[in-house]
Order: C-alpha cells, then sequence, then structure tokens
C-alpha cells in the first residue's frame, strides 16, 4: 500500500522568487548553450530562449518515459533531471567565459532601433503585460482539472502514474501506455517539488506565463522574419 506523505507547501516568498527565476532563465541557459555546441552562430536572444525551452520540453519527456518503463521512482527521474539542470549551468558558464573575453575586446556598436521599431517594440511590451496581468487577475476564477490534481498526486505520493488523481486509489497495473508517454505532469511535479511551488500557482501562473512567453516570442520571431 502506497501512503501519502504531503508537503507543506507553507514556503517563504524568497524561495518562490528563486523558484519562479530558475523556470524562468533556464531555458535561456539551455538554448546558449546548445546554440554553441551546435555552432549556431547567427541565432538570436528570441531563437535561443525558443532552443531552450523546447530542448528542455524534450528531454522531459525522454527522462520520464525511460524511467517509466524502466520501473524508476519518481525521485530517480528526479535526480536525473536535477543532474542535466548542473550540467547545462556548467557548460553555460564554461561557454560563457571562453565567448566572453575576445566579445569583450572586439566590440561592436549596435545600430539604433528608428522611431517606428520604437512604437511598435513599446506596443508588443504593452500587449504582453496586458496578457500576463489577464494571468494573474483570472487565478481565482480557474477551476481544478485532472492535470493539478495529476501534479498533486505525483508530488504528494511520490509515485508516477500509479494513484488515480480524481479517487486516490492506486492502480493495480498503472496507467495505459498511451497515458503514460504524456509526461507534462510528471515534469510539471518536478519543478513543484525542486521550486517549492504549490502545483496550482505553478500551473495557472507560472507556467501558463512561460507559455505565453514562448507563443509571443514565436510570433514576434515570424512577423520579424515576414518584415525585416
Amino acid at each position: 500500500m502506497i501512503k501519502y506523505t504531503p508537503i507543506n507547501y507553507d514556503t517563504e516568498i524568497s524561495m518562490e522568487t528563486i523558484g519562479v527565476f530558475l523556470i524562468f532563465i533556464m531555458p535561456l541557459l539551455t538554448g546558449y548553450t546548445v546554440r554553441e555546441i551546435t555552432k549556431q552562430k547567427e541565432a538570436n536572444q528570441i531563437e535561443t530562449y525558443l532552443i531552450g525551452f523546447f530542448f528542455l520540453f524534450f528531454m522531459q519527456g525522454i527522462i520520464f518515459t525511460v524511467c517509466i518503463f524502466t520501473n524508476q521512482t519518481f525521485a530517480m527521474a528526479g535526480k536525473v533531471l536535477i543532474g542535466l539542470y548542473i550540467v547545462i549551468t556548467i557548460l553555460y558558464l564554461v561557454l560563457l567565459g571562453f565567448r566572453f573575453i575576445p566579445a569583450h575586446k572586439n566590440k561592436k556598436s549596435r545600430q539604433k532601433m528608428r522611431k517606428e521599431e520604437w512604437v511598435l517594440f513599446g506596443l508588443m511590451i504593452v500587449t504582453f503585460l496586458l496578457v500576463l496581468l489577464r494571468i494573474f487577475l483570472g487565478e481565482n476564477a480557474i477551476r481544478t482539472d485532472a492535470m493539478l490534481e495529476t501534479v498533486k498526486t505525483t508530488v504528494d505520493s511520490g509515485t508516477m502514474f500509479q494513484i488515480h488523481p480524481l479517487t486516490g486509489q492506486v492502480l493495480e497495473s498503472g496507467y495505459i501506455t498511451s497515458k503514460k508517454i504524456v509526461t507534462l505532469p510528471l515534469y510539471y511535479a518536478f519543478l513543484s517539488s525542486v521550486t517549492h511551488l504549490a502545483p496550482a500557482p505553478l500551473l495557472y501562473i507560472v507556467i501558463t506565463a512561460q507559455t505565453v512567453t514562448a507563443a509571443f516570442l514565436s510570433s514576434a520571431l515570424l512577423v520579424g522574419s515576414i518584415f525585416q
């Protein structure tokens, strides 16, 4: 019989702030590392962030899927992901160190933006801030769903797809294979356990804001490619 060990989410604001910062900054560190290793020198900052964002989603899917089908624990999968984060951070610092000195010596002046570009950039930022404000204001109106309950169950029990998130009953054979390969709930549970953020604000504010950010940057990249 699997015993529940609920986690106390009454954490300090400083720890939650660090957790949010980690979630938002890791795609940038990852994208920069992947860009430097693959020699994609022409990639801009938006492309760099998106590369890291999707690379982390890709890696979490591989790690959790392998751990599920090899009967590893949620704690073991979490350790592998933490190890990946540490390796990425170390590689980022090393690559940044190698790039900083020559970049500092051969510093070039950047071309200034035109007035119409400043206007478009300002409208883009205002629109983005309004979208984020809508997310924060609508937090209390959002209903709980199976995703949230699955994340809560994973964090509280330390299991992966072994307990029904709505009934709390232990599943003898676990989830069917088609549901096991959808590992996003496990990834969000990992982020919740590492950052000490409660699942509800993590899913409905932090992750939503990050997803909107990625979608917004993708749209800006597309528009920038069409209108040089």
